[in-house]
C-alpha cells in the first residue's frame, strides 16, 4: 500500500523555496545611485593692502618704586634713652637736623668736664714753661754780654803784655775770666735748650688734651640722634628707658619726595637707551579723575652697564616727582620706554599663523585665490591701544593685499570671498 506525505511538511518546503528565491533576488539587485558631494564654498575674508608704516619702538617693563634716598638710623653711642621725639613714629615727617632721640647725657658731660680740666692743667703747665723760657732768654743775653766783655779784657791784657805794660799774671787772670764766662754761657744755653724742649712738650700735651676735650664735646653731641635729611620715619624701634648699644637700629628714614623707579630692561631692547630716552610711567595704584591709572613722564637716571645672566636684562633707573602724589615706596609701576621709530610692514598676531616654528600668512594672488607666504617677523611692539604689531623681515611686499581673518579656513590656492567692511 502507497505511503502518503504530511501536508505540514509540504507547506514548510514551499516556504523554504520561496525564501531562497527572495534572498537571491535581493542579493543581486543593483546599488542605488549615490548623490555627489557639494562643492566647497569660498572662505569669507577681509583684506588690507600692505604699506610701509613708521611705528614707535617701545619696551613695556614692570618695576618697583624705591625712595630717592633712605638711611637706617642707629645709636652712635651706648646709653639709656631719656627722650624720644613725638615724630619718631611711622609716617612722622621730620626736617633735616631735627632731634629724634637723646641718650642720658650725664656720663658724656662728666667726660667733657674731665677733658676740660685736663686742658686747663696743660695750659697752666705750658704757660709756666713759656715764662721760664722767656727768663732763660734774658739770662742768656747777660751771659753773652759777660762772655764778650771777658774776651775783650783778655785781648787787651794780651796786647799790654806784648808791650811790657803788665805782668803775665794779668794776662792769665783775664784768660781765666774769659774761659769761665764762656763756660757759664754754654751751661746757660744747655739749660735754656732743656727748658725750651719742656715748653714744646707742654705745648704737645696741651694740644692732646684739647683734642680729647673736642672728642668729648663731639661725644656729647652724638648722644643726640638727629635726622641727616628731611624725610619720613618708618619702623621706629626705640622707647624711653631702653638701653641702646652703639649701632642699635632706631628707625628707617625715607625721602620719597622723588622716587627712583627700577625695572629690568631686556638686553636686546636696551641698546640706545640713555639719559635722554623718554619713559612713560603708569601707576595702577593711583586712579586719576578720568578713572584711569595715573600716567607720569619720567627722567632716565641710568642703565646698569652689567646685564644679569639669569634674566638677560639690565636694571633701568628713572626718576619721578612724588611730592604731591604720595606714592609709597615699594609700589608696583609699569614703564614704557620709547626707543625710537621703525619703518616697516607690520602684521597683527591674528594676521599670520605659526606651525612647526615657521610663520606664514596669506595674500590674494593674481587669480583671486589664497596664496600662502612664509614670513619672517621681528620682535613685536605695542601701539597706544596695547595692540601688538610685528615688523615683517621677509616674505611680503608693500602693495600686496593681505588676508586678515579666517586663516584657519584657508589653504594655498583656496577660493576666497572678499567681504567689504
Amino acid at each position: 500500500m502507497a505511503r502518503r506525505s504530511s501536508p505540514f511538511l509540504s507547506a514548510f518546503l514551499v516556504l523554504v523555496v520561496i525564501g531562497l528565491c527572495l534572498g537571491a533576488i535581493y542579493g543581486t539587485r543593483p546599488d542605488p545611485p549615490r548623490p555627489l558631494a557639494p562643492a566647497p564654498n569660498p572662505a569669507p575674508v577681509h583684506l588690507r593692502t600692505l604699506a610701509l608704516e613708521t611705528r614707535p619702538l617701545t619696551a613695556r617693563i614692570y618695576g618697583q618704586a624705591t625712595p630717592w634716598r633712605q638711611a637706617r638710623l642707629a645709636a652712635e653711642l651706648s646709653g639709656v634713652v631719656v627722650w624720644r621725639s613725638e615724630l619718631l613714629e611711622n609716617g612722622g615727617r621730620v626736617e633735616a637736623g631735627a632731634e629724634l632721640l637723646r641718650l642720658d647725657p650725664e656720663p658724656f658731660d662728666l667726660a667733657l668736664d674731665e677733658a676740660a680740666a685736663a686742658v686747663k692743667m696743660a695750659l697752666a703747665e705750658w704757660d709756666q714753661r713759656s715764662v721760664q723760657d722767656q727768663a732763660n732768654e734774658a739770662k742768656l743775653e747777660d751771659y753773652r754780654a759777660q762772655e764778650q766783655l771777658a774776651e775783650l779784657d783778655w785781648e787787651r791784657a794780651r796786647g799790654l803784655l806784648a808791650n811790657g805794660d803788665v805782668a803775665e799774671k794779668v794776662r792769665d787772670d783775664a784768660l781765666k775770666a774769659w774761659l769761665a764766662a764762656r763756660s757759664a754761657l754754654k751751661q746757660a744755653e744747655q739749660a735754656a735748650a732743656v727748658d725750651r724742649a719742656a715748653v714744646q712738650t707742654a705745648r704737645a700735651a696741651l694740644e692732646r688734651t684739647e683734642a680729647a676735650r673736642d672728642r668729648a664735646r663731639d661725644t656729647v653731641g652724638r648722644s643726640v640722634l638727629r635726622a641727616p635729611f628731611a624725610g619720613e620715619v618708618s619702623a621706629p624701634s626705640a622707647e624711653v628707658g631702653d638701653w641702646l648699644l652703639a649701632g642699635s637700629p632706631v628707625c628707617l628714614l625715607v625721602d620719597r619726595d622723588r622716587l627712583k623707579l627700577r625695572a629690568p630692561l631686556p638686553t636686546e631692547e636696551s641698546i640706545g637707551v640713555g639719559t635722554g630716552t623718554p619713559v612713560q610711567v603708569v601707576v595702577p595704584a593711583l586712579i586719576g579723575e578720568s578713572g584711569e591709572p595715573v600716567r607720569l613722564e619720567a627722567q632716565v637716571l641710568g642703565l646698569d652697564p652689567v646685564a644679569t645672566a639669569a634674566a638677560r636684562a639690565r636694571e633701568l633707573v628713572v626718576a619721578v616727582s612724588n611730592r604731591e602724589l604720595g606714592l609709597p615706596a615699594g609700589a608696583f609701576v609699569e614703564m614704557t620706554v620709547q626707543r625710537g621709530e621703525r619703518l616697516a610692514l607690520w602684521l597683527r598676531p591674528q594676521e599670520y599663523q605659526t606651525q612647526g616654528g615657521q610663520s606664514h600668512a596669506y595674500v590674494i594672488g593674481p587669480d583671486g585665490r589664497a596664496e600662502r607666504r612664509e614670513v619672517r617677523l621681528g620682535r613685536p611692539v605695542l601701539d597706544q591701544e596695547d595692540r601688538a604689531w610685528h615688523p615683517v623681515l621677509g616674505g611680503l611686499a608693500a602693495g600686496e593685499r593681505l588676508v586678515t581673518d579666517n586663516l584657519e579656513m584657508l589653504a594655498d590656492g583656496a577660493e576666497l570671498m572678499v567681504l567689504e567692511d
